[in-house]
């Protein structure tokens, strides 16, 4: 799911709940929304399934052990057709 440069924002005081809890939040702060917004180009959203399945590639492929925020982070040009991994 893409954003653009608009940041998400959930519902007041709900948890998220995910696999990757090293970089759940509920809202990202004034001060940082603000930063991403004029940093970042897009954000993008992966699902469970797609960091589940980054982890065992980057184990697989790399050898590389990762757990799923820092797997998150490749989880979107894996899955693509292109892929990310050799």
């Amino acid at each position: 799911m893409r954003f653009g440069k608009e940041v998400p924002r959930r519902p007041e005081n709900t948890a998220p709940a995910t696999l990757a809890e090293g970089i759940a939040v509920k809202q990202p702060g004034r001060l940082t929304g603000r930063i991403v917004a004029s940093l970042v180009d897009d954000v993008v959203l992966v699902s469970e399934r797609e960091m589940l399945d980054a982890i065992g590639s980057l184990q697989s492929r790399l050898g590389i052990q990762a757990e799923p925020a820092g797997a998150a982070s490749v989880a979107r040009p894996a899955s693509t057709s292109s892929g990310m991994f050799p």
